[in-house]
């Protein structure tokens, strides 16, 4: 048996390298660790559903979560149909283009508000971070495999690029008159 980290041979029992002190990973502990990923594939996703039905539900008294949920629902399917692989050519052109379509429908729910330009100013998380995040989160599950290196620096760039274009538009729409 050899350790993970450095590469040292290590005694039977062992419960640490002793070149390097790295724990010892047995048997159990790598199937505990195989169930909990599985555990938490898609733990997210799935709570940003149950997340965007509350929001539905809680809506009928304020459209701001209404639009909310549905923009998050939608964000989430396009999501994880992006971050679900295939290799079929006709599969992942329909599989695009409904995520495409789950995108501009968000922004056609959003841009068909009244007076949209003074809802962003005075909700910006559901007018602008959201459909910012659900871009970026998008993007970052279309082109995940290109952001190898440093992945987490840029996602966190390009979602502050997206929440700027967001609240800067917002804002430009506040000044504009509105109907």
């Amino acid at each position: 048996m050899f350790c993970e980290k450095c590469g040292n041979e290590i005694k039977e029992n062992a419960q640490f390298c002793s070149k390097c002190d790295e724990k010892i990973k047995t048997t159990i502990d790598k199937e505990v660790s195989t169930k909990s990923k599985k555990f938490l594939k898609g733990f997210n996703s799935k709570l940003a559903l149950i997340f965007g039905i509350l929001l539905i539900f809680i809506g009928y008294q304020d459209v701001n979560y209404f639009v909310a949920g549905v923009s998050i629902i939608l964000g989430t399917v396009a999501y994880k149909s992006a971050k679900n692989k295939t290799t079929d050519k006709k599969t992942l052109i329909i599989k695009r283009v409904f995520e495409i379509i789950f995108l501009i429908l968000i922004f056609v729910i959003i841009g068909l508000q009244n007076n949209v330009s003074i809802l962003a100013v005075e909700n910006p998380v559901v007018y602008g971070i959201i459909p910012a995040w659900i871009l970026t989160a998008y993007l970052v599950a279309l082109f995940g495999n290109r952001f190898k290196q440093n992945s987490k620096k840029r996602i966190i760039i390009i979602s502050a690029i997206f929440i700027s274009i967001f609240i800067i538009i917002g804002f430009t729409l506040q000044v504009l008159p509105s109907n």
